[in-house]
């Protein structure tokens, strides 16, 4: 098991990420819930939550991370513009680019 469902180490191992063990923990929990120990239900239960607490926290860290680098590019962006548009010299894009 990966913690962000990269590829295994050995070829004779299986993917199987998080999002799979919630999704057999959840559907063993459905079928199986008569003749699953209390105990062992809780804790299941308890398990579940720990594991979408931490996908939830992952998602939202994606999300951040791309928000945030649509807003460095945009600055960048505007940064490059402004510093052509307030340049003296005549350098070519390439050349600008190269001198940030």
């Amino acid at each position: 098991m990966t913690l962000a469902n990269e590829e295994p180490s050995e070829d004779s191992y299986l993917l199987l990420g998080y999002e799979d063990v919630l999704e057999i923990i959840e559907q063993h929990l459905e079928f199986n819930k008569e003749t699953t120990a209390d105990a062992i239900h809780d804790f299941l239960l308890f398990y579940i939550e720990v594991l979408k607490e931490q996908l939830v926290h992952d998602e939202e860290a994606v999300h951040w991370l791309w928000k945030y680098m649509k807003e460095i590019k945009e600055q960048s962006i505007i940064y490059f513009l402004v510093k052509m548009k307030t340049s003296k010299s005549k350098l070519s894009i390439k050349e600008s680019i190269s001198k940030l």
